[in-house]
């Protein structure tokens, strides 16, 4: 971990300073950071969860060993993405993060081997994130509107995004197959672990051990 400073300088310590892991870090927490004009964002616990979904891009970067040349050039370009959210700075890293949020997946992450079995996971992900960022802009024109207009602003939890980011609301999209044909495309040489994960029952088991319920407390 390390400290991250609102405008990359070492001064004195203040709220928009975070501890935290660049590559594995929430894209608002980071935007964030990289304005110094903006009031700093409160810590919510999806951005706990999103931080477990870069971590599942990451490994797979970083740690699929390839077996011909074509998936050596796959993993060069994997890492060198992956590296560059350590060294580059808030703003680029955050467009990066997007980039893959928003999908195609196959357009920025390679996966090959034995990590091809991500791809349903790593697919349903976006798919919730396109669902998460159009809640919060839909929210912002809200926000913008009432402003503009004299009106009193909507209320809006933007700890879940209007419910939409709870746990179970996470689960639910991460265990639900979404079958299009790209998906059918993409997942023609799926592993065998790929295709166990798919089985809604044993994913759900997979996943309340990596989302425990956090509602008592």
């Amino acid at each position: 971990a390390v400290h991250l400073p609102d405008n990359g300088e070492r001064r004195k310590l203040h709220a928009k300073y975070r501890e935290g892991t660049l590559p594995f870090m929430a894209v608002d927490l980071i935007r964030n950071i990289a304005d110094p004009e903006k009031d700093p964002t409160p810590h919510f616990l999806r951005h706990d969860y999103e931080a477990v979904f870069w971590l599942s891009v990451w490994c797979p970067a970083v740690f699929t060993e390839p077996t011909n040349e074509e998936e050596q050039k796959a993993k060069k370009r994997n890492v060198g993405m992956v590296r560059a959210w350590e060294t580059r700075d808030f703003t680029d890293i955050a467009d990066s993060k997007n980039l893959i949020r928003h999908g195609p997946l196959r357009s920025r992450l390679h996966l090959f081997g034995k990590a091809t079995c991500l791809r349903s996971w790593i697919r349903r992900w976006i798919k919730f994130w396109k669902k998460i960022d159009a809640a919060l802009d839909d929210m912002e024109d809200a926000l913008d509107d009432a402003n503009e207009n004299g009106l009193t602003p909507p209320t809006f939890d933007f700890e879940t995004v209007g419910g939409l980011f709870t746990r179970d609301g996470l689960l639910s999209a991460l265990t639900t197959p979404s079958r299009t044909e790209e998906d059918e495309d993409e997942d023609d040489q799926i592993c065998a672990l790929g295709a166990q994960y798919d089985e809604p029952g044993q994913a759900k088991n997979l996943l309340s051990h990596v989302f425990p319920d956090r509602r008592d407390g």
